[in-house]
């Protein structure tokens, strides 16, 4: 598996393993039918790949809702098959949970399959600029557990605030967006420590992340670039 692909499925992991708190506010579509797409650039503004979302499902029951999610990630490589996995959002007790990949097919990439297990990315739902979030710590498995071929990825997320609201303009329209940044210790075979940036928007998602290196030069930076059925 290229690097690219690696680095482009983690910054996925941690965009949808988030929760949000209280009154349930979600920084996501709720809708049958919606798909999103999101595409992913290195610095110079080349093409990297993009991932495809699809609301398959919404059950409501009682103050409950569960939204069945498919997604396709394609990368820059047309020789490469898409990876194709589901995952679910849901409001539960009044809080609004992305659920942790539980197992997706990695086998046209020759890799089995990946999970993923750690804590979840919390963001309360009256949020104000200044504001500082809870760290985080996840591990990515890649390959079958037992194996001589498994991969572990160990990443810790810090130092997570909340730096205001701002207009985003991206492909798919202009939002009003709550900017939050963190730093990133990824741990492969060696450390890579690294910066970054999301843009949330409410109904919508994340429809801007801009990814650092240590020392805050822009690496690569993602852009919601179509949405359709909102």
């Amino acid at each position: 598996m290229k690097k690219t692909t690696i680095l482009f499925l983690v910054l996925i992991v941690i965009s949808i393993s988030t929760s949000f708190g209280q009154d349930c506010k979600a920084y996501f579509p709720m809708k049958e039918g919606v798909t999103f797409e999101i595409t992913n650039y290195n610095a110079k503004g080349k093409d990297q790949g993009k991932s495809i979302h699809t609301i398959n499902k919404v059950e409501k029951s009682g103050g409950n809702i569960m939204v069945d999610v498919s997604m396709e990630i394609m990368t820059e490589q047309e020789s490469e098959e898409p990876i194709v996995f589901d995952y679910q959002a849901m409001c539960e007790d009044g809080k609004f949970v992305m659920n942790r990949f539980s197992g997706m097919s990695m086998e046209q990439m020759g890799s089995g399959v990946v999970t993923v297990d750690g804590d979840y990315l919390d963001i309360p739902s009256n949020v104000s600029a200044g504001q500082s979030l809870p760290d985080a710590r996840m591990t990515m498995h890649i390959g079958e557990s037992g194996s001589a071929g498994l991969i572990n990825i160990n990443y810790d997320i810090t130092n997570r605030k909340v730096e205001g609201f701002e207009t985003v303009e991206t492909p798919a329209g202009s939002y009003e967006a709550m900017k939050i940044s963190y730093d990133m210790s990824m741990k492969m075979v060696v450390n890579i420590q690294s910066k970054a940036a999301e843009w949330f928007v409410e109904g919508v998602g994340v429809v801007k992340s801009e990814q650092y290196n240590k020392k805050g030069k822009l690496q690569s930076y993602s852009l919601l670039t179509a949405i359709d059925g909102i």
